[in-house]
C-alpha cells in the first residue's frame, strides 16, 4: 500500500487512513490511536463533550461513551499543589474518567510527556493527540504526536477521529558533528531555534536526523522533539532506530508498526547544522529562540534556578546536574534552587543512586513530580527574580511576574550557574 517517496509522517497517516496520502491533502477523518487530557484542560473538554455529544448519542439511541477508553488518559500534573478552590473541580474530572473507564494518573505520578513514554504507552507508527502543545515530544519514538484544542479533543473522545485534517508538510533538520564537553541536546535544539526563528517551521513537522541524533540517548532525543514546537512546528519526529525499539520493547509487549522516511521523500525545506563547535547555549528573555552562546551572557546575576519539566526532568538530566554539583555548595546569592524529577519512578531512581542526596547537600530543594515552575501557577517567579531554568519556555510572564526574567539552559549550565550565583559556562567548573 505504501510506496516510496513519503516522509515518515505521510507514511503514518497513510497507514491509518488506508491509502497513500501526501502533504497538503485533506483527510475527511483521521483515526487516533492514543489521546490524553491534562488537568487544566479537562473541565472544558468534559463540558464540550457533554454539550456536543449528549444529543448525538441520544439520536443514535446509544449510551454516551468514550471511543477507545483503554488508549485514553487523564493526567494530573500541572495544577500541583492543588490550588485553593480546585479540589471540587479535580474530583469532578476524576469522576468523569472513572465513569468512562479512562485511566487516571493521579497527583505526583509525573509529567505527561515523561510519564506516558515511561509507562510504554507511546508506540512507533501511532498518532497521539493531547491537550498540550508539547505532545510533539512523542516524535522521538517515530510517532506522530501533536496538541489539539478543546473541541477537537471532545470530538476524538466521542468518535476516535479528528475531522477535516490537512496532512502537514515536513522540514528536514539535519544535525551533524559531535557535541563537545558539557554541550547537550538542550544546547543543540536551542541553537536550531535561534537560527530558524519562532515562526520558521509554522504548521510543519520538524523531522530530525543526523550524526548527533544517532548518538543521543532517548532521554536526550525527547528534549529535541519537545522543544521543536517553539519554532511553531505542528509536530516533530525522528525515524526510529535500535535505541528506540529497545526503549519501547523494554516497557510493553504491544505490537506496533515501524515506519521511516524514504530517501527520496519530499520536504518543504532541508536545513543542515554542523554543531561540532557549538558552545553551551542560553536563551535570553523572552523567547526560547533568543538563544546565544553562554559566553555572551556569562556573569549575569541570578537569584533562582530550576531543574525539571517535561524537557529536562528525566534521569539523564538529573545525573548531568549532579555530576557538576557533587561535593559543592550553591552560592549564597541563590534564593532558591528547586529540583523536580519528571516522574515518581525517576525520583526513586535518582534517590537509589544517591543523586537526590547530592542535590540536597548542595542546597537544592527537592519536590514531587509536577510541571511546577514551567506552568507558573503554584511555583512562580516574583517581580525581582532572575532565574535560570531547564524548562522549555521563557515568554513574558510565563512563569510568574511579568517583570521577572527567565533564562533557559541545559541542566549542566543551570548547575554550574547556581555555584556562582551568575550565569556560568559549565566547561569552566572544576
Amino acid at each position: 500500500m505504501i510506496t516510496i517517496g513519503l516522509t515518515i509522517t505521510e507514511k503514518i497517516i497513510s497507514n491509518v487512513v488506508g491509502k497513500q496520502v501526501h502533504a497538503g491533502e485533506n483527510i475527511e477523518y483521521l483515526p487516533i490511536h492514543t489521546k490524553f487530557i491534562n488537568d487544566p484542560a479537562a473541565p472544558q473538554v468534559i463540558q464540550k463533550f457533554n454539550e456536543e455529544f449528549n444529543s448525538v448519542f441520544e439520536e443514535m439511541n446509544k449510551q454516551q461513551r468514550i471511543e477507545k477508553p483503554g488508549k485514553t488518559f487523564l493526567i494530573v500534573d500541572h495544577l500541583l499543589p492543588i490550588p485553593h478552590g480546585m479540589e471540587k473541580i479535580l474530583d469532578e474530572i476524576k469522576q468523569f474518567a472513572k465513569k468512562y473507564r479512562i485511566k487516571t494518573f493521579e497527583e505526583y505520578c509525573g509529567i505527561e510527556h515523561a510519564l506516558l513514554p515511561e509507562e510504554g504507552l507511546i508506540l512507533p507508527g501511532e498518532i497521539i493527540i493531547g491537550t498540550d502543545s508539547h505532545t510533539a515530544t512523542y516524535g522521538s519514538f517515530g510517532a506522530f504526536g501533536f496538541g489539539v484544542g478543546v473541541s477537537d479533543m471532545a470530538c476524538a473522545l466521542a468518535t476516535g477521529h479528528l475531522y477535516d485534517f490537512d496532512v502537514p508538510k515536513s522540514t528536514k533538520i539535519i544535525l551533524e558533528g559531535r557535541l563537545g564537553k558539557h554541550v547537550y541536546s538542550k544546547d543543540a535544539i536551542m541553537h536550531v531555534l535561534s537560527k530558524i526563528g519562532e515562526g520558521g517551521c509554522s504548521e510543519k513537522v520538524a523531522e530530525f536526523e543526523g550524526e548527533i541524533i544517532d548518538e543521543l540517548s532517548m532521554d536526550a532525543r525527547l528534549t529535541i522533539t519537545n522543544m521543536a514546537v517553539e519554532i511553531s512546528a505542528r509536530s516533530s519526529i525522528m525515524n526510529p532506530d535500535q535505541k528506540t525499539l529497545q526503549y519501547v520493547n523494554s516497557r510493553t509487549n504491544e505490537r506496533f508498526t515501524v515506519l521511516e522516511s524514504d530517501e527520496d521523500a519530499s520536504y518543504s525545506e532541508i536545513r543542515l547544522f554542523d554543531l561540532r563547535d557549538l558552545e553551551p547555549q542560553v536563551a535570553k528573555p523572552y523567547s526560547p529562540a533568543n538563544s546565544v552562546s553562554v559566553s555572551e551572557v556569562k556573569g549575569i546575576p541570578i537569584n533562582k534556578a530550576f531543574i525539571g519539566s517535561c524537557t529536562n526532568g528525566r534521569a539523564e538530566d538529573l545525573e548531568i546536574g549532579a555530576r557538576i554539583l557533587k561535593g559543592k555548595k550553591i552560592s549564597d546569592k541563590i534564593k532558591s534552587f528547586d529540583v523536580v524529577p519528571a516522574t515518581r519512578k525517576i525520583y526513586e531512581w535518582a534517590r537509589e543512586r544517591g543523586i537526590i542526596d547530592i542535590y540536597k547537600e548542595s542546597g537544592a530543594q527537592l519536590y514531587d513530580p509536577s510541571c511546577a515552575l514551567c506552568f507558573g501557577v503554584t511555583m512562580k517567579l516574583e517581580k525581582e527574580d532572575v532565574c535560570i531554568s531547564t524548562i522549555n519556555r521563557n515568554y513574558y510572564g510565563r512563569s510568574g511576574h511579568p517583570d521577572s526574567k527567565m533564562y533557559l539552559a541545559s541542566p549542566a549550565t543551570v548547575a554550574a550557574s547556581v555555584l556562582n550565583g551568575e550565569i556560568t559556562d559549565p566547561r569552566e567548573v572544576k
